[in-house]
């Protein structure tokens, strides 16, 4: 319409009238022009019948928008635009048509069936081929595309796709997936791999006919996985192919002939999807009630959910486009051999706001519009060549400080991308908006699963405690911390990171937290270990001195109080020949003594005697005064032999019957013999075994004392493993017993501490089954309890002794 095209025109003299700010007398003159004009325009608007109100009816403004597939919450936005009234306000009468197989939206456009349509990146490389396309808006941000395998096919990298069967939609419409592939080396053209034609049936894949295939991270996952079947993903994104998706499109003709049109037609669509991001259940009863949509509310939640990690609704202004990221897209595909070199995006980029040449010749209303049309077009031209040579001069600057950007941003992209650490940032909320590749892979998770989410998302509520309290000491302080946070991994182990955070701030307020992440799980095992070992050596010396010390007096002490009790109770021609010097009988010595209780102190002293003496022997063993002797043993007979000596121990059923406990035996089968000293490696099992049966004996007791005699309890009982795990034997003792705190957990290896009372324990076992294990064996022991959870301790040996193990 030819007063909709003068209209336009005034409003971009008003744009350009703001450049001329710098100017008062310009920009005075002007909006007296322009005033003067508008008046004069809307008088004309006033009295002329074509200044009528457009309305949806009329034909011109009936336009089909193509959607991409079939109806889901995808395209939620065209929805709520058209049940919200958003075009009917901006006087469109839209139809949504949906899409699918013979049914692609660059087709339905380029056949006039349709004025606008949805497609991916891959516009790009058919604007190439001459087709006349213009991206008005990408609606996502990141490519919901994705290759979606089996999780036990042991697929998970691109490569590993060499020779296997890839079923893909035909030609470049899953240009960025092509694109990953050559990005990874992977030649598309010369049979790398088996490329198929896509089904549109996932059975293919469940059904082993074909070994990946195309799909939407927001869609088809969720269906393997409600099939009880673990989706295998490999997402572009990882391969460093980010691409946006869902463009919404039209053509040349469409915004030379119909740019009002085009311009309300954005307007509405991008209410339309604003209004759907704030408002997913209203629209998903929407797409079950009006489109007939047969996928069950979860789906589509489960959509929503997803796209809502590509779009970013509340961080980036839906739709918004970069021309610097077409610019990388364009040259990612001239890397690939897929785009000529400097393709030019002239044209390609919808622009809100052009600049068309005056066209008058179509201004053949009244003569007063066209005067102050002519006028005002006059002035501008005359204003605006003063300007020309400085403006010419500011978009020369402004390209190259975009390129520069533009390589800036590449390089910073590339540094993230293979920096041998994990880096993230995330909000005030907590919620991660980056993580680079790293922290995906020791994460064994896509690091697209983790934006959007939560620490308390991913992991246990006290690991995630933890780590939100360092972030709000962060944002509290507005300065850096270097920490020692403790995760878990996707397998549930856990792993020490050395963590430095610190605050991204803006206009002195802290808006982010950026974080920096090394892996020093096996450092602080290291230091842990050595920590051990100088325990063991600063008190070996002394132990190995106090045994030799004492080992004198002790067995003068045991030795002696056998003596007196021989004279007292033998029957030996010594003791007679005193006894009657002395005129008494060796009847009437032995009466007083038992009845004075003097027999029994003295096996008192005895008994005292054997047990300092039995810790003398561990001190000596601690102190590893003794020589061993090394060579090949089973470690299954060496254990069964262990489990043997601890039911015939005549001490251990003073307190439990050893017997009663339940072993279970896990023995590997085949598992080579270990060179080590068998004796020493059975007392550490004993003392194991020992530890654990007193544990489990004290437990029930006190479970039996507070629970009536009705009520059942665990019956006590041992698990024992053998197996050969990463070149190492491995042996595992574990129990059903009370567990241990973390604190006694820690403290378990050092010398001289114990949980018993006093007399019962020395506190020496373990630090000696720690040594023996460690120091003689060049092997490792470690635990791992819980309270109310049982104990297991876990022992590593090398099945060869180490010729540098002392």
């Amino acid at each position: 319409m030819n007063i909709e095209k003068s209209y336009i025109r005034i409003k971009q003299a008003q744009n350009h009238m703001k450049i001329s700010g710098r100017f008062p007398w310009v920009q005075k003159s002007l909006k007296s022009v322009l005033s003067l004009t508008l008046l004069s325009f809307v008088f004309y608007l006033v009295i002329s019948p074509l200044g009528s109100h457009v309305k949806a009816s009329d034909k011109t403004n009936q336009i089909v928008l193509q959607l991409a597939w079939k109806h889901q919450f995808q395209f939620a936005g065209y929805y709520a635009a058209l049940s919200k009234g958003y075009y009917k306000e901006a006087g469109l009468d839209v139809t949504l048509v949906e899409g699918g197989e013979g049914h692609f939206a660059r087709e339905e456009v380029l056949g006039g069936n349709a004025q606008y349509g949805v497609a991916g990146s891959e516009l790009i490389l058919h604007k190439a081929e001459g087709n006349p396309f213009v991206v008005l808006a990408p609606i996502f941000q990141h490519s919901p595309s994705i290759l979606l395998t089996m999780a036990n096919s042991g697929i998970s990298t691109y490569p590993d796709l060499i020779g296997k069967r890839v079923m893909l939609l035909p030609g470049k419409k899953d240009a960025d997936i092509l694109a990953a592939f050559q990005n990874e080396g992977i030649d598309i053209d010369h049979d790398s791999f088996i490329r198929m034609d896509q089904s549109y049936n996932l059975d293919d894949l469940i059904k082993g006919r074909t070994d990946s295939v195309s799909a939407y991270v927001t869609n088809e996952p969720w269906i393997l996985e409600q099939a009880g079947i673990k989706p295998g993903i490999l997402s572009p994104l990882t391969y460093g192919v980010d691409f946006y998706s869902d463009c919404l499109f039209t053509t040349e003709e469409e915004i030379n002939k119909h740019p009002e049109r085009v311009s309300r037609f954005l307007k509405a669509t991008i209410k339309g999807w604003t209004y759907a991001m704030d408002n997913k259940e209203e629209i998903i009863d929407l797409i079950i009630d009006q489109y007939g949509v047969d996928k069950a509310k979860d789906h589509l939640r489960y959509e929503a959910a997803t796209m809502e990690k590509l779009i970013f609704p509340h961080l980036v202004q839906i739709g918004h486009m970069n021309p610097g990221r077409w610019r990388h897209i364009a040259d990612t595909y001239n890397k690939l051999g897929m785009l000529e070199n400097d393709f030019s995006l002239d044209g390609f980029l919808y622009d809100p706001n052009p600049n068309p040449v005056p066209d008058h010749s179509r201004l053949i209303g009244v003569i007063l519009l066209l005067f102050m049309i002519s006028l005002v077009t006059s002035i501008i031209t005359i204003v605006l060549s003063i300007f020309n040579k400085k403006l010419k001069k500011e978009s020369h600057e402004r390209k190259l400080a975009v390129k520069a950007l533009q390589e800036s941003e590449a390089k910073f992209k590339e540094f993230m991308l293979h920096l041998p650490a994990y880096a993230f940032i995330k909000n005030r909320s907590g919620k991660y908006l980056y993580v680079n590749k790293a922290f995906g892979f020791i994460a064994k998770s896509s690091p697209l699963d983790r934006l959007g989410k939560t620490d308390n998302d991913i992991f246990q509520s006290d690991i995630a405690k933890e780590l939100r309290a360092n972030d709000s000491e962060v944002f509290r302080t507005c300065k850096s911390i270097e920490k020692n946070e403790t995760i878990t991994d996707a397998d549930g182990n856990y792993r020490t990171n050395l963590v430095i955070k610190f605050p991204i701030i803006r206009d002195g307020v802290p808006l982010f937290l950026g974080g920096i992440a090394f892996d020093v799980t096996e450092r602080v095992k290291m230091e842990k270990m050595l920590v051990q070992s100088e325990k063991m050596l600063s008190v070996g010396g002394l132990a190995a001195g106090m045994a030799h010390e004492l080992n004198n007096p002790l067995g003068g002490m045991i030795q002696n109080a056998q003596v007196i009790y021989n004279r007292f109770t033998k029957d030996l021609p010594a003791n007679r020949k005193a006894a009657n010097e002395l005129n008494i009988s060796l009847g009437s010595i032995t009466d007083y003594m038992e009845k004075r209780e003097i027999l029994k102190l003295l096996s008192s002293i005895g008994e005292a005697g054997d047990r300092a003496a039995h810790i003398v022997e561990n001190m000596l063993s601690f102190s590893q005064q003794s020589r061993h002797h090394f060579t090949h043993y089973n470690l299954s007979d060496l254990l069964d032999k262990t489990i043997e000596l601890a039911e015939n121990d005549y001490n251990l059923k003073q307190k439990y019957d050893f017997k009663k406990i339940a072993i279970t035996r896990e023995y590997e089968q085949s598992i080579p013999e270990v060179q080590c000293e068998g004796s020493t490696i059975q007392q550490v099992f004993f003392n194991i075994l020992r530890n654990g049966a007193e544990a489990m004996a004290e437990s029930k007791t006190q479970m039996e004392e507070t629970q009536e005699s009705e009520s059942p309890y665990p019956k006590n009982k041992f698990i024992l493993r053998i197996k050969e795990e990463n070149g190492l034997a491995c042996i595992e003792i574990e129990d059903n017993g009370p567990g241990m705190e973390e604190d006694i957990r820690r403290r378990i290896f050092d010398p001289f501490f114990t949980t018993k009372p006093i007399g019962v324990g020395s506190g020496l076992g373990l630090s000696v089954s720690y040594f023996i294990i460690t120091e003689n064996h060049g092997g490792e022991i470690n635990v791992r309890s819980e309270p109310g959870k049982g104990t297991t301790f876990i022992i590593r040996l090398p099945f060869e002794k180490n010729r540098e193990t002392k």
